[in-house]
């Protein structure tokens, strides 16, 4: 895996207490912003390796966020709210403010059982329309009706109320009906339906007209609550007269709905087109409001109030016959209790883990991989889903929404949501994208209460390399890489590797090693992409970059690249240049990649060796701008790496014709296969026979070309990520599930 420097170090016995661990933090999350700070971390990672792990559990401690009190969280809460509120999830805090408001109005929370002539708020603006007037003199003998409107006076046939009015006396009303059309004049009404749940006669499917009327930021919102993040990038994009004409914007209207009342069957074909299939199951279609349909009306008014989710709920709540008081424990454990068992009502979430990118992005390697993919996922999110990147929140708490860190990434500003604990449903799929060993292992137990509840778990695997060439890696980098492997080969309903080569070392591992699991464990692979414009690519020159353009174009040049680490082959090319230069052989030799692990001695030779910027080079930052211009520029690219997951940069090399010269690995042979020439040994001696051998073939015109190579965009990788964890695609079951314990 090119770069791939965010695995294989020690964990602690214990994690770092604040305020040190936050400090500690934070001057993590400032390293990816100054040059000077990289260097003097990566020179303190060398001289002490045993830090790795410390400053690793403290990158996935916590992603980067913004402090959100519990009063922005819940703006038309006026009374006190629990120091935890922030902790819970958005289900969660519904259920709280609602059990809050029950407690309040106590007994009078409006009746399932209607009274005699039961009380009928209905909300509009006014003036009514002239069909709803003759449907509301129908009903009336049924119900007494009550007009809830922003104009308190004119000329109304019921008793006319102000929304001020209605909220202080909702639980009068046992029967409230939001008469819901997209005109800015209906814009009052979704906060009164967020407080004080309702029936809602659907006249318009899209609401953004209505929902943006309400406040400055309310149809961004609503547009990402609704559609998610690519709608909300191109809502900003489009402006907002056309985004209101683009989206629906209405899933919090529909959510909070006690029924749903539709004129024409249109409306459950968008909501099924938007929402995916069934999610109009429990909506009404009733003819345009008369007086001919009052019975029906009241009918469909009466199933929703005494039979319909709505009603279970308000049953639920009181039947509790909890305090008012949303900092009582009993109200917050009530709560969590409600939240963790409502009904699906939402699209399903595909819940991409990105706890160590959220902290750190490193640009090169396994970051590169994810933000890729990412970025892929979210301009297409697959369909009947919404893509959700989430991050550990330390150990045994809930995963976030990693929201903050994605409206950055994706460039939109964020429009007043917080990083909230995930609420997840059965049909959810947790995607583990991101390598975070520490938080996937410490966080087992939420990982199989997930999947008990529903939800399928599937993690990356990028390599084995810490359990297969333990030498190559820092003391202790085996046994918590191992500790790993084994959570989530008990929990995970499958592994999909980036490699076949990496699928077959996995499942060969886990038949000396079988992890105790009740359903055999699915095992399959994908491959990486190769566009780097794709992965939001980074940009300038190193400062000496004419000098090494300048020597590229003198002489034969062979770039490497990735992390400079024991097992990427450095020490071994270096010294087979150097036989190569003392034989006046003309050949340059560049080194892209910073500073690994276990190789003190092989940089302080690289910085002093007396040949550096003449005919070896070497650029530890360099952007994928100069990255690019060197894959332009050189004559191979030399992966002389006794071990990898994948092989990117071959892939990389590919897609600019530039050849390969390869180590004759499993996995290279399988990226490459004939579009590259290959070599064996491990001393200098067969290294650098091999490279005269290639610059022969070279000159001779002969040489393998990589041109025809196969090479996917991360778009592509995207998609056959996803044919293995939501279609039907399979390489290997494993039948692990033998009750053995690891061994």
């Amino acid at each position: 895996m090119n770069g791939h420097s965010r695995r294989g170090q020690p964990e602690p016995a214990a994690e770092p207490k604040a305020p040190a661990g936050e400090v500690l933090r934070g001057w993590l999350r400032r390293i990816k912003h100054s040059t000077w700070a990289r260097r003097i971390a990566f020179a303190l990672l060398q001289r002490f390796p045993q830090l790795h792990g410390p400053l690793r559990r403290l990158s996935e401690g916590a992603a980067p966020t913004r402090t959100v009190t519990a009063a922005e969280l819940a703006p038309d809460w006026s009374g006190p709210l629990p120091a935890d509120y922030v902790n819970l999830s958005e289900p969660a805090r519904e259920a709280l403010l609602d059990l809050a408001r029950a407690g309040e109005t106590g007994a009078a929370l409006p009746a399932a059982a209607p009274a005699a002539r039961p009380a009928l708020a209905w909300i509009a603006p006014l003036p009514l329309a002239q069909d709803t007037a003759a449907l509301l003199a129908a009903l009336a003998p049924r119900y007494d009706i009550h007009l809830v409107a922003p104009a308190a006076a004119g000329d109304a046939p019921f008793p006319l109320h102000t929304p001020d009015w209605f909220e202080q006396h909702a639980s009068r009303c046992e029967r409230i009906v939001y008469d819901f059309a997209n005109t800015a004049a209906h814009g009052f009404m979704a906060g009164l339906l967020a407080r004080h749940p309702g029936i809602v006669v659907l006249r318009d499917f899209f609401l953004g007209e209505a929902i943006g009327a309400a406040a400055p930021q309310a149809l961004r919102k609503a547009v990402f609550h609704s559609h998610g993040y690519r709608a909300l990038t191109r809502c900003d994009a489009l402006g907002a007269p056309e985004a209101m004409r683009a989206y629906p914007a209405n899933r919090a209207v529909l959510e909070r709905a006690a029924g749903v009342i539709v004129h024409t069957p249109a409306m459950a074909d968008l909501a099924a087109h938007w929402y995916g299939p069934g999610s109009a199951g429990h909506w009404r279609l009733l003819p345009a409001p008369d007086a001919a349909a009052a019975v029906k009306y009241a009918e469909a008014i009466e199933t929703a109030a005494q039979t319909g989710p709505g009603a279970r709920y308000r049953a639920l709540l009181r039947g509790l016959g909890v305090p008012a008081d949303p900092r009582r424990p009993e109200l917050l454990a009530a709560a969590q209790a409600i939240a963790a068992d409502l009904p699906p009502t939402r699209p399903r979430q595909l819940l991409v883990d990105v706890s160590a990118m959220a902290q750190v992005d490193l640009k090169t390697g396994i970051s590169r991989v994810v933000r890729s993919i990412l970025l892929s996922l979210l301009e297409t999110p697959p369909p009947g889903y919404r893509v959700e990147p989430v991050y550990a929140d330390g150990s045994e708490r809930r995963y976030r929404y990693a929201r903050d860190f994605t409206f950055t990434l994706a460039g939109i500003a964020n429009p007043g949501l917080d990083d909230a604990p995930i609420a997840h449903q059965p049909g959810d799929v947790f995607l583990g994208l991101d390598l975070t060993p520490n938080s996937t292992a410490q966080n087992e137990a939420l990982l199989a209460d997930m999947r008990e509840r529903g939800v399928a778990l599937f993690f990356v695997v990028y390599d084995m390399l810490p359990l297969l060439q333990e030498d190559a890696f820092a003391y202790g980098s085996s046994a918590y890489i191992r500790r790993y492997i084994e959570t989530i080969a008990r929990q995970a309903d499958g592994l999909v590797c980036i490699s076949r080569a990496v699928a077959d070392e996995v499942a060969d591992w886990l038949a000396a090693h079988p992890a105790p699991r009740a359903t055999p464990l699915r095992l399959d692979y994908f491959h990486l992409g190769a566009d780097l414009a794709a992965s939001v690519p980074s940009t300038g020159l190193a400062p000496n970059a004419q000098q090494v353009l300048s020597s590229a174009a003198q002489r034969p040049t062979l770039l490497m690249v990735g992390t400079v680490e024991p097992r990427k082959g450095h020490e071994q090319a270096l010294a087979a240049c150097e036989l190569l230069w003392s034989q006046n052989v003309a050949l340059n030799l560049v080194i892209v990649g910073k500073p690994g692990w276990l190789v003190e001695k092989l940089i302080r030779k690289l910085e002093k060796h007396p040949r550096l910027d003449e005919q070896l080079f070497w650029l530890p930052s360099a952007s994928d701008e100069m990255l690019t211009r060197l894959y332009e520029s050189s004559s191979a690219l030399l992966a002389a790496s006794k071990g990898e997951g994948f092989g990117l940069p071959l892939i990389e090399a590919a897609r600019h014709g530039l050849p390969i010269i390869a180590r004759n690995l499993p996995v290279f042979r399988e990226v490459a296969g004939e579009h590259a020439f290959f070599f064996e040994g491990d001393d200098a001696q067969a290294l650098a026979q091999a490279i005269q051998s290639w610059l022969a073939l070279a000159a001779a015109g002969k040489a393998p070309p990589s041109a025809g190579m196969p090479w996917l965009s991360w778009a592509q990788s995207a998609e056959q990520l996803l044919a293995v964890i939501l279609g039907e695609k399979r390489y290997r079951t494993l039948d692990v599930g033998s009750g053995q314990r690891l061994t």
